[in-house]
């Protein structure tokens, strides 16, 4: 079993990755899977990567 957390995307780095934040945690991930991510999108974490981007209506957290 493995867990996604949904989390925001601050900043879009160069070199496919993004700053994200989830409870006042900043982490910088991964984002190879979702590479079209732009800011204040939320995206699905699991271990540092980015593995979706998710639509409007699934954001709340």
């Amino acid at each position: 079993m493995c867990l996604c957390v949904p989390s925001k995307v601050l900043e879009v780095c160069a070199g496919m990755k993004a700053i994200v934040e989830l409870n006042g945690v900043r982490k910088t991930i991964a984002i190879d899977f979702v590479p079209e991510v732009k800011k204040d999108q939320y995206v699905l974490i699991h271990a540092g990567l980015a593995l979706s981007i998710l639509e409007d209506d699934e954001d709340e957290v």
